[in-house]
């Protein structure tokens, strides 16, 4: 409804509101007017003085809704500001970063409307705040908005006459900034790298530092040069920003049509990710792990694969970046469980029992029901545990979360065995190690690619498998490609090898046959009974 305005009286001039009263009766014209404004008021039009557009007999009426209408105009006013400001940080919410930059760009004039967007993610967030208690991730949250802040003031020192920058919390770990005026591109890339090297120093949560590094990606826009409207533009900010992550983060992403198309194919990608299991398209890849000595079993890991049916067949690295953003990762890590249980029911069936190893994220043990899916795929798929071992990683086994070690210990009660993948890349804590439900670690192929030629890395193999083997703790080596780096392994006390010397990824079929002749470069094992 569109209102007349209301107009504002003083002094000794008749007031719009003044009723003419007969008697008792006031004049229905004088409150047509108060209904008037007090209906602007709940639009939260604030044109008008209560104490001077009110002033008129009866006193008492003047008085009631002069109060009222400053007690409503108060409440809707803080319940407006609320509405539009982020409860933890103060700043700017999504809704009002939406007001203030399309006024922003409509007061830059229509014709050639200029400003520049930066969005920023704050890289692998959920991990640092999933080690935080409430207080301090509301600590940390508005420290990052005091350096957001602080970066900005670098985009006022360049444009001292120009409007502050907008600043925003756009989402749980998304920041946007909008700075009006012509900005260069080089411009625009150093706001978005002050940002980043703000976000990259210590945090101090009131005397405790925060338990890792945070970084950040950042997308910039710029208008009219990316686009002319407020969506576009954040839009292709977005995209920039998801570009900086898809290159291992902490960096900085200025909009380019490569990065739309690339974008854009990645949301066709996920899209078509979601419906993969149900179409069938996720299959097993099946990599053995070779013993070195005779009481060591052969057995294989179970890789997942996307038989895409256009793109063709699809590596882990292509997708599951996508599933885990998109927030679908966990779908797929029960895909894995329930399909790697009856894939090892089916082997024992044909008289072909075999350790299989499904790889589990920390997405799938942090679900609730984690423990209790296990249970139900075992009895749906009969599968025996004893012939199961989850691989997880040794960053996702360091940290300090009972709930984690808990449900390990109850996985493992269960019978299945846990290893623990990519050994040797983060913070070995071996006192911490044995807290942990552990059967096998296998060392990271990152420590095995020089191994022939890099006496330090040979120590520190040697040292792990010295440690390992005194803690009761199966070895495996990963990513083993030549004779010479088998043979040392070997000599180093490895129990299993696996990498391209030993097999590449194979089918099913495949597997199998190579499970009733273990061999190694196309050569059979000496000694191998089958």
């Amino acid at each position: 409804m569109k209102h007349d305005p209301i107009p504002s009286h003083s002094g000794d001039s008749p007031s719009a509101f003044t009723p003419r009263a007969t008697g008792e009766r006031v004049d229905e014209t004088w409150l047509d007017r108060v209904c008037e404004m007090i209906e602007a008021t709940a639009l939260g039009e604030w044109a008008f003085n209560p104490e001077t557009d009110l002033d008129a007999e009866p006193e008492k009426l003047r008085l009631a809704l002069a109060k009222l209408m400053r007690r409503v105009s108060t409440l809707l006013r803080a319940s407006e500001r609320a509405a539009l400001t982020d409860p933890a940080t103060a700043l700017d919410n999504s809704v009002s970063f939406r007001r203030l930059v399309e006024a922003a760009i409509h007061e830059s004039g229509a014709t050639s409307p200029v400003g520049a967007i930066i969005y920023l993610g704050l890289d692998s967030f959920r991990k640092i705040n999933d080690r935080l208690d409430l207080w301090e991730s509301d600590r940390l949250l508005q420290a990052i908005a005091g350096r957001l802040r602080l970066a900005a003031d670098w985009c006022r020192e360049l444009r001292p006459t120009g409007p502050a920058p907008i600043i925003a919390r756009l989402a749980g770990d998304e920041f946007g900034i909008f700075c009006s005026g012509a900005l260069t591109a080089d411009d625009l890339e150093e706001l978005a790298t002050r940002c980043l090297r703000l976000l990259a120093e210590p945090f101090d949560l009131d005397g405790g530092t925060l338990p890792a590094t945070l970084t950040a990606s950042a997308g910039a826009a710029r208008m009219p040069h990316d686009a002319r409207i407020y969506e576009r533009l954040m839009a292709k900010a977005g995209m920039a920003m998801h570009q900086a992550k898809a290159r291992g983060g902490n960096q900085v992403c200025l909009c380019d049509p490569q990065i739309i198309e690339r974008a854009q194919d990645c949301a066709r990608l996920e899209a078509e990710l979601r419906l993969a299991a149900d179409r069938g398209e996720l299959e097993f890849a099946f990599q053995p792990k070779l013993p070195t000595t005779p009481d060591v079993r052969p057995s294989v890991e179970a890789l997942v694969r996307w038989r895409h049916p256009q793109r063709g067949m699809l590596l882990p690295g292509r997708f599951l970046p996508l599933a885990e953003e998109a927030g679908f990762l966990v779908q797929i890590g029960r895909w894995t469980l329930l399909e790697g249980m009856r894939v090892a029911a089916d082997w024992a069936r044909q008289d072909m029992p075999c350790l299989l190893s499904l790889n589990i994220t920390v997405q799938d043990i942090r679900q609730p029901d984690f423990v209790d899916f296990v249970r139900a795929s075992l009895a749906q798929t009969g599968a025996s545990p004893e012939l199961l071992e989850f691989e997880v990683t040794e960053s996702m086994l360091m940290e300090d979360s009972p709930i984690f070690v808990e449900r390990l210990l109850e996985v493992r009660s269960l019978g299945i065995r846990i290893a623990i993948d990519d050994f040797g890349t983060g913070y070995s804590n071996w006192a911490r190690m044995l807290l942990l439900p552990i059967d096998c670690i296998k060392i990271d192929r990152s420590l095995v690619t020089d191994l022939a030629t890099r006496r330090d890395y040979q120590t520190v193999v040697r040292t792990f498998v010295s440690l390992a083997d005194g803690l009761g703790f199966e070895v495996v080596a990963e990513g083993v490609e030549t004779a010479a780096q088998a043979e040392m392994l070997k000599e180093m006390g490895c129990d299993a090898l696996q990498g391209y010397a030993i097999a590449r990824p194979l089918n099913e079929a495949d597997a199998l046959a190579w499970l009733r002749c273990p061999h190694m470069a196309g050569l059979p094992v000496a000694g191998s009974d089958r």
